[in-house]
């Protein structure tokens, strides 16, 4: 059954020439349900009758079966889906302004669904193993409605969805595919295709299995020849593996899993010889071939061979597009060459024997110091693709460009490209701000694709600078109307409140500075010693500072009252400043945090009186302030006097003002809960324990969002 269900999607949701037809574009935009009907078998006598086969279990008549496609894999056709029937509580009316039926359908709650019932999102083949295979079905297809007066007003949860019929065949009246006709046909029908492939083969010859041909012995290569035939190539060798292989092996090859091509005679599934015993239908649990797993349908439709509906041309301008980019590169490695390499886990024998054919020796080549050496592999070539609602934008990472790509079908082959690097003769984004920054462009050049009729129009098309702004806007919502009620949100933001209360209440926030290690422990000495042999080089790069943050810092002095000179911190003789890069924005830094920290008051009162306040009085007055060097004044990094400190990023570097030295990665690490028995690999580098610690502060934050909206999300799958 699972066969001719990918017979028949292969055949219907079909791309010509990049463009995918009406079912297709139902696909992948995930509108698309299926509609499995039961019905009495098939009877043996003739093709197209049909007849009632009595059954135990005739008066138990399956109901309707509607699955929801909800990710397809085009390399294998193997699917996933979400199980619905009919609603009970809304029937089927008649849309008297379209003239069409609108059917009711819902997804069965947990606590209702029978035993045995596949609840949630079932794939193709465990789907079709609870199916009674005694009688037949046919699959229709119908498409989610998108008019809102079909919806329920009255369900916030969407549990009920509204199904239009639709055609899916490009053929008049064929709305509907016998995907299975029972078992006893099906098991005949199979047969007879097993016995008319055995007399095309002759008198019960089997053929012979897939794999490579009897090695035949190797023949010594000649010798090179002299000057002037070294160049001629051996196509002997070229040709040796297809050579070695009859018709039907390579015919094995190049169609492992017996998908032919469509409207061929051997399209039908492979079925056993007729004394086989097993030629009878099997209804053990259906098991999913390693090559058929389900993926990702863009990285499948781009990883997929060419089928009748894929031919080579429809490529032919992704690949153009992407030798344009690979300006420099010798050869052009586009993605949708899949072709299996020796080292490939699954390769077929095809390609062993191809690749023992492309290293066997040549000997045109000749050798020694005449030989020609072999240019290394390039590296591989990566595009990242990103659908939108409104087209599609393509990365690629080796020439930092983005390219969009509009979905509008009256416009052939419209696309825009812009690079994510500034333009060389700007000397700061200021002076020509779009270059390096096309994000908002492209996406309102892609949400315009229906204003214009033309190619030609669509690609003139440019917006205002609000206009742009406003594409580049990105909202996280996390209650959406559809899925939830105003009664979810408030209970949200009481969980919220709950749990900060009961932190606060069983919980005291400990002191940062205890959490760090001591100067005389060994575990610090061999950190210590770790981490600033890594900052030496980052150090020496870092000595030319910016001029940007000069003015950022007199604004700042301005504001709290303080000479543009004084250097409260920084200056001080009986401070070392342990592990601080010698670099004058960081001393700055380290200066007006003491003086945001203490205010300005007391700052101006201990610059007045400098000989007064010694080191051990500044370190205790600044006992809990924590100063992230990373940043530049204007953000104001540092601890505030309520003892909130800044939220650590991959990039933080803390210095510690009562220690007077850096924050050691691991310590920031300790600030997060780790303690001493966590273990660090030895040659793990010191900068990406850093940037592990910035990176896990997020962890608690989403744990905490992702808990309430768990106990506030309403639907039950």
């Amino acid at each position: 059954m699972s066969q001719n269900m990918q017979q028949w999607m292969r055949a219907t949701f079909y791309k010509t020439n990049k463009v995918p037809g009406t079912a297709r574009k139902l696909l992948e935009q995930q509108l698309l349900v299926l509609a499995f009907e039961p019905g009495p078998a098939w009877l043996l006598e003739g093709d197209n009758q049909e007849g009632h086969v009595p059954c135990p279990d005739d008066a138990q008549v399956p109901d309707r079966l509607f699955l929801h496609i909800g990710h397809c894999n085009y390399s294998t056709w193997h699917f996933v889906g979400m199980r619905m029937n009919v609603s009970e509580e809304h029937e089927e009316f008649r849309d008297m302004d379209s003239g069409c039926n609108v059917l009711q359908v819902a997804v069965t709650p947990p606590e209702l669904a029978p035993e045995g019932y596949d609840h949630g999102v079932v794939s193709d083949l465990e789907f079709m193993a609870k199916m009674d295979l005694t009688r037949s079905w046919k699959v229709k297809g119908h498409m989610i409605s998108l008019s809102e007066k079909h919806w329920q007003h009255l369900d916030a949860s969407s549990q009920v969805v509204p199904l239009l019929d639709v055609q899916l065949s490009d053929l008049e009246g064929q709305d509907v595919f016998w995907v299975w006709r029972g078992s006893v046909y099906e098991a005949d029908q199979r047969s007879r295709q097993a016995a008319k492939k055995t007399k095309q083969r002759g008198r019960g010859e089997k053929r012979k299995a897939a794999g490579p041909a009897d090695k035949k012995k190797a023949k010594k290569p000649k010798p090179a020849e002299p000057a002037g035939s070294a160049d001629v190539a051996d196509e002997g060798t070229a040709q040796h593996a297809a050579e070695s292989l009859d018709i039907e092996t390579i015919g094995e090859l190049l169609d492992p899993y017996g998908e032919r091509a469509h409207g061929s005679e051997d399209e039908q599934p492979d079925a056993q010889e007729p004394n086989d015993p097993s030629a009878e239908l099997d209804e053990r649990p259906m098991e999913v071939h390693p090559a058929g797993g389900i993926g990702s349908w863009s990285d499948d439709e781009e990883a997929c061979p060419n089928t009748p509906e894929r031919v080579p041309s429809e490529a032919s301008m992704d690949d153009f597009m992407d030798h344009l980019l690979q300006q420099g590169s010798e050869a052009v490695e586009a993605d949708e060459d899949v072709r299996p390499k020796p080292h490939d886990a699954g390769a077929s024998p095809a390609g062993e024997l191809a690749a023992e054919a492309a290293d066997a020796p040549n000997p045109a080549r000749g050798s020694g110091d005449d030989a020609a050496t072999e240019r290394p592999d390039r590296a591989p070539f990566r595009k990242s693709e990103f659908q939108l609602t409104c087209g599609k934008l393509r990365y690629y990472a080796h020439t930092n460009t983005l390219i969009a790509i509009c979905d509008n079908p009256a416009h052939d082959d419209c696309r825009k490209e812009r690079s994510l690097l500034a333009h060389p003769r700007s000397k700061g984004r200021g002076t020509l701000g779009g270059q390096g920054r096309p994000l908002g462009a492209l996406v309102h050049w892609l949400r315009s694709q229906f204003e214009y009729d033309t190619h030609q129009k669509h690609m003139k098309c440019k917006g205002s600078k609000a206009e742009r702004l406003q594409a580049r806007e990105c909202y996280i919502i996390f209650f959406r109307k559809d899925k939830f009620e105003k009664a979810h949100v408030k209970r949200f933001k009481t969980l919220v409140e709950d749990i900060l209360d009961w932190l606060a209440a069983n919980h005291s926030p400990r002191s940062m500075t205890s959490l760090m290690l001591e100067e005389c422990s060994p575990l610090f000495a061999e950190e210590w010693q770790q981490t600033c042999k890594q900052r030496r080089g980052a150090q020496a790069a870092s000595l030319q500072a910016p001029q940007r943050w000069q003015v950022q810092s007199s604004k700042i002095r301005q504001e709290l009252g303080v000479g543009q000179s004084t250097q409260l911190w920084t200056s001080h003789p009986d401070l070392k400043l342990a592990g601080v890069p010698e670099n004058a924005r960081v001393k700055e830094v380290l200066d007006l945090a003491v003086y945001g920290y203490l205010g300005s008051d007391l700052a101006c009162q201990l610059l007045a009186g400098r000989q007064a306040a010694d080191a051990e009085a500044l370190k205790s007055m600044c006992s809990e302030l924590f100063t992230d060097i990373s940043q530049n004044p204007y953000r104001k990094t540092f601890t505030r006097k309520n003892g909130h400190a800044p939220c650590m990023t991959t990039a933080t570097s803390f210095y510690c003002h009562s220690r007077d030295r850096m924050v050691l990665p691991v310590e920031m690490l300790y600030f997060q809960g780790h303690d001493l028995r966590m273990k660090i690999p030895s040659q793990m580098p010191r900068s990406s324990l850093q940037s592990l610690a910035g990176q896990g502060i997020c962890l608690p934050v989403l744990a905490t969002l992702v808990f309430c909206l768990q106990n506030t999300d309403s639907l039950p799958v």
